[in-house]
């Protein structure tokens, strides 16, 4: 993850920081995990460069999420498949339910993602086209 900032940023914690916004609950409490003030990483969040590294992260943790749910998906179907004719499958059919459903879910919002960052980059390429040298 922390490989995500470049250097040059405005300070080398920043990718500590956001490993700790990713982990806590709340920006309080990433704040103690690397021993800055609150308010401190309030104002980092306000820093255009930070948030979008730490927006970057957050896509990742989503598509890893994604992906993972992905691999489960062939033991959900083999859950439902064995389940069809149980006597009392309700457990395991509701996780496998689950896992489908989220995995169908997450496969949508990564492919919405993907086509969102392709015309955001379209439209950076089509002003810098405007620009002109």
């Amino acid at each position: 993850m922390t490989e995500l900032i470049e250097a040059g940023s405005h300070d080398p914690r920043w990718p500590l920081a956001i490993e700790a916004l990713l982990r806590c609950s709340t920006v309080g409490a990433a704040a103690r995990e690397i021993g800055i003030g609150e308010r401190t990483l309030y104002r980092w969040l306000t820093f255009p460069e930070f948030a979008m590294e730490y927006q970057r992260a957050r896509r990742q943790v989503v598509l890893d999420t994604v992906g993972r749910l992905q691999t489960l998906t062939r033991k959900a179907a083999d859950t439902l498949e064995r389940n069809l004719n149980c006597a009392n499958p309700g457990i395991e059919i509701r996780a496998a339910v689950a896992i489908l459903n989220q995995t169908f879910r997450g496969t949508e919002i990564a492919e919405f993602d993907a086509r969102l960052c392709e015309l955001e980059f379209n439209l950076k390429e089509q002003q810098r086209a405007n620009d002109g040298p």
